[in-house]
């Protein structure tokens, strides 16, 4: 899986990231489960309000 991040149209708005980080995060360790880690991008992207982030694969 590949996930990119047009950054220049990014609006830091934070939904993508508080829900990245809620997802890969536990206790304070990171998430090691890659298909958990694939999920999460993909609903940031489709949270993503600019359209920015971008899952391929």
């Amino acid at each position: 899986m590949k996930v990119t991040i047009d950054r220049s149209g990014c609006i830091c708005c934070g939904s993508a990231s508080s829900e990245i980080t809620e997802r890969y995060w536990v206790n304070d360790n990171p998430a090691e489960d890659g298909e958990d880690l694939a999920d999460c991008a993909v609903e940031a992207a489709d949270s993503c309000l600019v359209t920015v982030i971008f899952v391929e694969g």
